[in-house]
């Protein structure tokens, strides 16, 4: 889940997956990242789609007090990408790429961005398969264009869990060929922090439980 600004507005991007059957791949977005609006549109998807064990999201706008609540209240384990550390959201990071190409070509076609989106929906995924849509809900979703009707008929995937794996294996090995795990830094540690006015020395205090992040304290 990240929140991201396309062409000066601010719009909520939920990707959902699953750790326990298969991830579907399915891109949500809508255009308000207000804390009640993101808690209402949550419990909306949540109500039809059922409460996710766990979310993984930018720090802003959803480390609100208010977003916090809703997750105890509803037992949704909500963890935090690291700021300024993409990759440790990796999968939003890479749809929200792919969703915005998708709508600046839809923009310069002329194309209603909503069947856009279902045509992306209805697009399999590559070294799957299987289209987002039939990952969550079985068939392919009916669109614009011509189908046949035995197209539309539930399907039951099948490998998907092993495919991915295979598939993610493989990216992990090409991208830590041009890679190193960074060491831990240590409470006491000086370092140097980029911030909007440069960069300025701070001293770690703690390490956080997100990915490559500390508490610190500056000048």
């Amino acid at each position: 889940m990240s929140c991201q600004s396309f062409h000066g507005t601010s719009w909520v991007w939920i990707y959902s997956s699953s750790k326990v059957d298969h991830f579907s791949l399915l891109l949500i977005i809508f255009q308000n990242k207000v804390a009640c609006t993101v808690i209402g549109k949550l419990k909306a998807i949540f109500a039809r789609h059922g409460i996710p064990k766990e979310i993984v999201s930018d720090h802003v706008p959803f480390a609100s007090a208010e977003v916090r609540q809703f997750a105890k209240d509803w037992g949704i384990n909500w963890k935090y990408s690291s700021p300024g550390y993409p990759q440790s959201n990796g999968m939003a990071e890479r749809s929200i790429k792919t969703i915005k190409l998708m709508l600046k070509k839809a923009e310069q076609a002329q194309m209603d961005p909503h069947l856009a989106l279902l045509s992306l929906r209805n697009t399999p995924v590559t070294g799957l398969g299987y289209s987002p849509a039939e990952l969550l809900m079985g068939p392919v979703l009916q669109s614009t264009l011509p189908i046949a009707s035995v197209a539309l008929k539930p399907k039951h995937p099948k490998d998907v869990q092993k495919k991915l794996v295979q598939q993610q294996h493989r990216q992990a090995c090409y991208y830590n060929q041009h890679a190193k795990p960074l060491s831990v830094i240590q409470p006491g540690s000086v370092v140097r922090v980029e911030t909007s006015q440069g960069w300025k020395p701070a001293v770690v205090t703690e390490q956080r439980p997100e990915p490559r992040s500390y508490n610190i304290v500056t000048d």
